[in-house]
């Protein structure tokens, strides 16, 4: 009974988790509301608008805040992908037909004294 519990829960949230996924990527669309943008995702049908309570609910379900204080995070750049990176490329030059110019004009010419 134990493991048919256990089956269970992992086959639902791994149902939850895929509907919550195909949700934010294939329903995501945007509304301008007084001239700001609110980009949210839900299954729709063509044009639709939202009511002044809806998009207030939008708001308060799409941002997150906590009381906790935030720690402070070290974020370390991937050293094996900034050396791949800053490799430069050769760049061949290009071999194409030099153009010839003929100058009767002899070279510059320093007098020293």
């Amino acid at each position: 009974m134990r493991r048919i519990k256990r089956v269970l829960s992992s086959l639902l949230l791994l149902t939850l988790f895929t509907v919550y996924q195909a949700g934010i990527t294939m329903f995501t669309h945007m509304h301008y509301v007084n001239g700001v943008m609110l980009v949210h995702s839900h299954p729709n049908h063509g044009k639709h608008t939202h009511s002044k309570t809806e998009i207030v609910v939008i708001d308060r379900l799409s941002s997150f805040h906590s009381l906790e204080a935030d720690a402070p995070v070290c974020i370390e750049p991937v050293r094996p992908l900034l050396c791949h990176v800053e490799v430069q490329t050769e760049i061949s030059a290009a071999a194409a037909v030099h153009m010839r110019v003929i100058s009767l004009r002899a070279p510059p010419v320093v007098k020293i004294g």
